[in-house]
């Protein structure tokens, strides 16, 4: 998502090369932009189910956060129908919420109060490093983290409504689908 040569992130300024360099390929392609993954908020089941707290570097930056379940629906569909070529399909949610939204959300599906609390990047850091995430994609979620909690995220595509004729799924729709992991018993 928001691959361009003058992107916030240094991640999103690679893809705008190689997405470049398809494009002069000459050969047929399609190309998929996703935003934030829905299942990104794995990270955080541990002290959602623990704590009722949710800790992560996103500032109050509204995002149209995606579930994985509709790109890979979208890829499907591309790869088996004709039409798509030398297109560019940005993937989003249906809706660009805050993380406060997001707490609320969860909360509601699991039955319990849900807060959140922005993290400072370096706090997330630590908890990155006892991943052991490589160094160079700890500093390229820190870019995303800047540019999200910025707000650079904070719109909606229509792109997956007009190739599959439904809508995306909402992120109430993922945290239902697995409140399991957030600790629904």
């Amino acid at each position: 998502m928001g691959a361009a040569h003058d992107a916030p992130t240094i991640n999103s300024r690679l893809h705008a090369l190689s997405d470049a360099e398809l494009a002069a390929s000459g050969i047929a392609y399609t190309v998929l932009k996703p935003h934030f993954f829905d299942q990104n908020f794995a990270m955080i089941a541990p002290t959602v189910a623990s704590q009722g707290m949710i800790y992560f570097p996103l500032a109050d930056g509204r995002n149209s956060f995606v579930d994985t379940r509709d790109i890979s629906e979208l890829a499907a569909k591309v790869l088996t129908t004709s039409g798509h070529e030398g297109k560019t399909y940005t993937v989003t949610g249906p809706a660009s919420i805050s993380m406060n939204e997001v707490a609320t959300t969860i909360g509601e599906v699991i039955g319990k109060d849900v807060k959140y609390t922005a993290l400072p990047f370096e706090g997330a850091r630590r908890s990155f490093e006892e991943m052991r995430i490589d160094e160079w994609s700890i500093n390229s979620m820190k870019d995303y983290m800047a540019a999200f909690g910025s707000g650079w995220g904070d719109f909606v595509s229509d792109d997956f409504e007009r190739v599959m004729g439904k809508a995306p799924r909402s992120f109430k729709q993922f945290a239902s689908d697995f409140a399991g992991l957030f600790g629904k018993a």
